[in-house]
């Protein structure tokens, strides 16, 4: 087998013991030698191929621990209606109604993306415009967030959604305030009914092009340094694809996946217990089960009166003071009733926690990862007690993890080093939410994606993207998490900031223990999977704000290279065949 030498500059190890090295050896995918270059060199044949790193960086690969592989290849597939550039609701229209022009009558059109808070007219498109450009076609555009649609009338009868229907549980049917009727807005588990419809639609309609697609966000993804993903919501129809693409040898990432139920993301995902983990060696297979305890734009929030009051004032003040309502509807968003504790309790949960913890249970029973979306205090707390629960009954092995862990309790914290529950989070969320965050003065109310003081509490924590909600990409996501900057230019709460290293392992050495990989995974040593990725830059020496603008130049997996930047890169590859 051929060997290649990497050589000429550093390797970033995220090995305690060795964290920095000169050189490497691979050979059969995995890393036979690390060291001094005279050493490496020695224990290297005459053949191998060189790979001279000309003062460059080398870092293990990249791995995404919640990155919704699926939505990028319906995102591939369907209507990008992100913005920019689509900057108004005439703009969508217009372009969704091109899309419909040459689509056959009937078939599905589905787009993904839009933001109402980037929208000039800061609205969503109403059910009479979706009728207007779509009569014959049913139609659905899912929000940037994933936890909501907006539908028209084809697209909710699909659903099952009528006039008379009653808010699922876990969702709700938005109507007009006064004449009651649908607007098109869904929101999570009513978003899902007309949603799994049109997804199944779209993914089944074309299998060549659901699978140039797969190859295609692979390849987008690999540019990016990223080798692993663990996709959290794999439905069934989409198994035998990923079981395909983790067979070839020419594909260049590798799939974990968390299993969601066939009546879609946000239903309990019983259709799944009872299988137990399965052994694919050599492909792909769901390594757990994903639940959700809340919302993302309705999360579980429990605040008392005061910091209820606090937060509004906060909001009505930044609405003044940036000549925006953002503040001020945000923080009015969710769903929100006075609880008998008397505290305000705002959002969705979608589950009693009996029910919860009961779920937890078998799952882990089964050899599973239990895997939770909670985002708010509340939502956090019961799935605490769940795990409390589950931990009593269940096997001492048992595996939790906890998505986004966005506004704990600072009482929370503890609890989840405790509970050994790992915590996949969004470093990006900072740049991306961190301005509407400071708006609406939540973070000063809950200890806001406070990734420092998990680390200091002693969680296990990996990073993620929750792709294609945000960028993929790492080296920016990195860069918030060291300066905690927003897209504004705010800083959101500085004492939370993580240092490089840190930062790093978040996307290599934790994400590998979080996705069960295995010590040979997320570092560079002697017997590790040879993923590594080829930076122009040090992320360790460049001013932190420029952490993001390094550029990944090479990326390989399995010691095979998948990426290399089609300008700009300085070293040289000379392979042996």
């Amino acid at each position: 087998m051929t060997q290649l030498l990497v050589h000429g500059g550093t390797v970033l190890t995220q090995d305690p013991v060795r964290p920095a090295a000169a050189a490497m050896l691979v050979e059969s995918g995995a890393v036979v030698a690390i060291g001094g270059e005279d050493e490496v060199r020695a224990a290297a044949r005459s053949d191998a191929a060189s790979l001279d790193l000309d003062g460059r960086v080398v870092c293990p690969g990249f791995i995404d621990a919640h990155n919704h592989f699926v939505f990028s290849i319906l995102a591939e597939l369907g209507v990008d209606c992100r913005t920019p550039p689509v900057s108004s609701v005439r703009e969508l229209l217009e372009k969704l109604a091109e899309v419909v022009a040459r689509t056959p009558d009937g078939d599905w059109v589905r787009g993904w993306g839009y933001s109402e808070f980037e929208l000039a007219e800061g609205r969503h498109p109403t059910l009479a415009e979706l009728d207007r450009i779509a009569p014959s076609n049913p139609l659905v555009i899912e929000h940037t967030s994933g936890h909501m649609s907006v539908a028209n009338s084809i697209a909710l009868a699909a659903g099952g959604i009528t006039q008379s229907s009653s808010d699922p549980a876990g969702g709700m049917i938005v109507r007009h305030p006064i004449t009651r009727r649908l607007t098109g807005l869904l929101h999570e588990q009513a978003s899902e009914l007309v949603d799994v419809v049109a997804r199944n639609a779209v993914l089944t309609a074309d299998p060549d092009a659901c699978l140039h697609a797969a190859h295609t966000v692979a390849a987008r993804f690999a540019a990016l340094g990223l080798t692993t993903i663990c996709d959290p919501c794999v439905p069934a129809e989409v198994q035998p694809l990923y079981q395909a693409l983790s067979a070839d040898p020419e594909f260049g990432l590798r799939l974990v996946g968390l299993g969601m139920g066939e009546a879609g993301k946000f239903s309990p995902p019983v259709d799944l217990l009872g299988r137990g983990a399965e052994d694919r060696p050599d492909g792909f297979a769901l390594s757990g089960i994903k639940f959700f305890a809340d919302g993302g734009e309705q999360c579980g929030v429990c605040m008392s009166l005061g910091g209820a009051l606090r937060g509004a004032l906060r909001s009505a003040a930044n609405a003044i003071r940036y000549r925006s309502l953002m503040a001020a509807r945000l923080f009015a968003a969710p769903r929100t009733r006075l609880g008998a504790d008397g505290n305000l309790h705002a959002g969705i949960r979608f589950y009693p926690d009996d029910q919860l913890a009961t779920l937890l249970q078998r799952t882990v029973g089964e050899g599973l990862t239990a895997a939770v979306h909670a985002m708010g205090n509340e939502a956090i707390d019961q799935v605490l007690g769940a795990v409390e629960q589950a931990r009593r009954h269940g096997p001492d092995d048992a595996r939790f993890r906890m998505e986004h862990v966005m506004m704990p309790a600072e009482g929370s914290l503890s609890r989840i080093a405790d509970l050994g529950v790992a915590g996949v989070v969004q470093p990006i969320f900072v740049h991306d939410y961190g301005f509407p965050l400071l708006l609406t003065g939540m973070n000063r109310e809950f200890r806001t994606l406070a990734f420092r003081d998990l680390i200091d509490q002693g969680v296990l924590l990996a990073g993620s993207s929750d792709a294609p909600v945000s960028d993929p990409a790492v080296l920016p996501a990195v860069e918030a998490a060291v300066t905690r900057r927003t897209a504004h230019g705010e800083v959101l709460d500085a004492d939370q900031a993580l240092t490089v290293e840190e930062a790093l392992a978040l996307y290599t050495r934790n994400a590998a223990a979080v996705l069960g990989l295995g010590p040979d995974h997320g570092s560079l040593r002697t017997g590790s999977v040879a993923d590594f990725v080829v930076l122009d830059a040090d992320p360790r020496t460049v001013e932190p704000s420029a952490i993001g603008r390094i550029q990944v130049e090479e990326t390989y997996r399995e010691g095979r290279r998948v990426h290399v930047r089609s300008a700009g890169a300085t070293g040289t590859l000379r392979v042996s065949d």
